[in-house]
């Protein structure tokens, strides 16, 4: 689900390098999605969810992982993976709720044929409708 861009107060520190947008955030109970760098900033902003790793999980387009600390409204790159694959990504979204509810999973006709960074957009794309 992609909610609207609308302006509030909130500021996002982005240590070291910002994600390239679009970007799949992974929450405990669902996926959501960030357009560009400000709707990310919003949908970090506004989740009340309680991890209990203590940060939020995005993977950008590029299939960077980033960790949110919302204690400090921090986003840096995480350290645990480098990049993440395509296979992973389809299997992320083909394994949540998201999924589940949309009743159709992601499945596209050739990987060898798709870059990474157009498996994440259609996989925001899935997110958004």
């Amino acid at each position: 689900m992609c909610p609207p861009v609308k302006e509030t107060k909130f500021r996002l520190q982005v240590v070291f390098r910002a994600p390239k947008c679009p970007a799949i955030i992974i929450f405990k109970d669902g996926l959501l999605a960030g357009m560009t760098l400000k709707s990310l900033a919003e949908v970090l902003a506004e989740s009340d969810r309680e991890e209990s790793e203590h940060h939020v999980r995005v993977i950008d387009s590029a299939g960077a992982e980033f960790w949110y600390i919302p204690e400090r409204a921090i986003l840096a790159p995480g350290f645990t993976f480098k990049k993440w694959s395509k296979k992973r990504i389809i299997e992320l979204f083909n394994s949540s709720p998201n999924c589940r509810r949309l009743g159709a999973p992601y499945c596209p006709r050739s990987l060898a044929n798709r870059t990474l960074a157009v498996i994440v957009a259609d996989v925001v794309k899935l997110l958004c409708s």
